[in-house]
Order: structure tokens, then C-alpha cells, then sequence
């Protein structure tokens, strides 16, 4: 059974990586409406930087780990956790509640660049 997923997993990180590109494209839709109070917008973003995360790793199953796309898978993850991050300060201050300042998701954001 294990043998399935692993000669399919291409597939599985495409799929995903598509379906986060099209959570994106939603997100921006959202975001221009103004009724809405939640920042749609860094969802949007987190969606997108997930999405490519995603399509580098189905390039490392194709040409394999190669050193330049480790940084990358690295760096979208970093940025993509950042993107959530701050989807989810700005929604918490638009709720009324006390958030953090931004720069406090630096250190978060490299916690998560250091897997």
C-alpha cells in the first residue's frame, strides 16, 4: 500500500499545490469585497507561497533534491507560516482583541525557516 503513495506522490503534491493556488485566487476575490473584516488578502498570500512550496517539491521528486531548491522549499515555507501569521494579527486587531506588534513575526518566521 505504501508503494502506491510513493510512486503517486508527484501527483498528490501537485493537486495540492494547485488547490492552495485556487484557495489564493479565492482569497483575493475576497479581499476586494469590503464587507468582509477579515484580511483576505494574507490568506491569499500564504495560499499562494503554499502552492508553490508545493509544485517545488513535485521538482525535487522530477529532478531531484537538487541544492537550489531546498533554500526555496525553505524560504516559501518560511514566508508562506509568515503570510498565516499575519492573517490571522491583523483578523485578531480587526476582532477588538490586543494583538502583538509585526515585527514580533521575524522570530516566528525563522523558527519556522529552521524547520
Amino acid at each position: 500500500m505504501i508503494d502506491i503513495f510513493g510512486e503517486q506522490l508527484d501527483y498528490v503534491f501537485f493537486a495540492s499545490g494547485l488547490a492552495f493556488v485556487l484557495m489564493a485566487t479565492t482569497g483575493r476575490a475576497l479581499g476586494w469585497s469590503q464587507v468582509s473584516k477579515l484580511p483576505w488578502k494574507w490568506l491569499g498570500w500564504f495560499a499562494l507561497l503554499a502552492g508553490f512550496s508545493g509544485w517545488t517539491d513535485v521538482l525535487a521528486l522530477g529532478l531531484g533534491d537538487r541544492a537550489v531548491l531546498d533554500p526555496t522549499r525553505t524560504a516559501l515555507r518560511a514566508a508562506a507560516s509568515v503570510a498565516l501569521l499575519e492573517f490571522s494579527r491583523r483578523a485578531a486587531a480587526r476582532s477588538g482583541l490586543r494583538i502583538s506588534p509585526a515585527w514580533a513575526l521575524l522570530p516566528l518566521g525563522l523558527v519556522a525557516a529552521a524547520r
